[in-house]
């Protein structure tokens, strides 16, 4: 059944983190695939989602952009990872951060229009290596 030109099914996809998080993992492999860096998935999560041929372990974040354009993500405290790659999924963008600009907090909160300073790592996909 259709609501509002969205199926329920379609709805309840949209509720389920789980679901969204896997789907993150794999269009961001995907992507990397697709730019020449060989990924896998990893199948005991012990903080990194994909494993690189040069043993780089990537967390995958995943949020949709506000009205606002402003985003807002967060990672465990311990950071075991080399990257993490934030999907905009509503916009499809990339954010490829270094684990070591990730400080302080374990979460940020910036836009996606401004000049801000992550801007730098927006598509920055040759810091995978």
């Amino acid at each position: 059944m259709k609501r509002n030109g969205i199926s329920e099914k379609s709805k309840n996809i949209k509720k389920n983190t789980t679901l969204l998080g896997y789907a993150a993992e794999y269009r961001v492999m995907s992507e990397m695939l697709l730019r020449g860096k060989i990924a896998s998935l990893v199948t005991l999560d012990d903080g990194a989602d994909i494993i690189t041929n040069k043993r780089e372990r990537v967390q995958v974040r995943s949020q949709k952009a506000t009205r606002e354009d402003t985003v807002r993500f967060s990672y465990p405290k311990k950071k075991p990872f080399d990257i993490l790659i934030l999907w905009v999924r509503n916009r499809d963008l990339f954010y490829i951060f270094p684990n070591e600009v990730l400080t302080g907090n374990t979460g940020h909160h910036f836009s996606i229009r401004r000049h801000t300073k992550f801007a730098k790592y927006l598509e920055c996909w040759d810091l995978l290596k």
